[in-house]
């Protein structure tokens, strides 16, 4: 069969175009205006966002951070700003909005009801489930595992009592079920309202597995 599609031979040059010291210099005077900015700014993370920067609700430990952060790490402080510090061919500057002790990792798991974007009325009939569900636990009337089986809609841990293992900060994507397990009081009930639905989530206590 005759090939009748066109075909291209390419031929052409890579040109590399790196900052000049002067530009870096310009760069560097920019990036330290902003820096006072920061500094004043009340909403970090408006801020950082409209400022194509990275805004992060997750602690670090000290071998996780930077190594211009490990050097000043003593001395952080809560506001404390770092920077203008060169990172690679990019300036970075750093604000610690928060010191927190921490547990490396938790064990959790939840109960949650589907909520399809935009469904403001599937979202409304949720938060009534999980607020019944959570009254129904406070209450000593039932216990997690046996409502996690029958109404939780997460497949993957309905079958085993809602229970997610333990994990790591980060590890399941969404901030906010993030800070109810890593900032929440052991044992308590939280509702949390994320990309996929509304959860009840609940930190490992006594009687965790019941």
């Amino acid at each position: 069969m005759t090939n009748l599609e066109e075909t291209r031979v390419l031929k052409y040059v890579e040109i590399p175009v790196k900052p000049s010291a002067s530009d870096m210099s310009t760069l560097f005077e920019e990036v330290n205006q902003l820096k006072n900015d920061f500094a004043a700014s009340e909403n970090d993370s408006l801020f950082t966002l409209t400022h194509d920067g990275v805004y992060t609700n997750i602690y670090y430990k000290k071998d996780e951070l930077p190594q211009q952060l490990k050097d000043d790490s003593i001395s952080l402080t809560l506001g404390t700003i770092v920077g203008p510090y060169s990172d690679g061919e990019k300036f970075t500057v750093a604000k610690v909005i928060g010191i927190k002790v921490i547990p490396d990792s938790v064990k959790a798991r939840h109960i949650l009801r589907s909520v399809q974007p935009g469904d403001t009325e599937g979202l409304k009939a949720a938060k009534n489930t999980i607020d019944s569900l959570k009254n129904v636990l406070e209450s000593g009337q039932g216990t997690f595992t046996e409502l996690a089986k029958q109404y939780s809609q997460d497949q993957g841990s309905a079958v085993k009592g809602g229970d997610l293992g333990t994990f790591p900060q980060g590890r399941m994507g969404s901030p906010e079920f993030n800070e109810a397990c890593f900032m929440g009081s052991e044992g308590n009930y939280y509702v949390v309202t994320t990309q996929f639905g509304v959860h009840l989530y609940r930190c490992s206590g006594s009687d965790f597995y019941q």
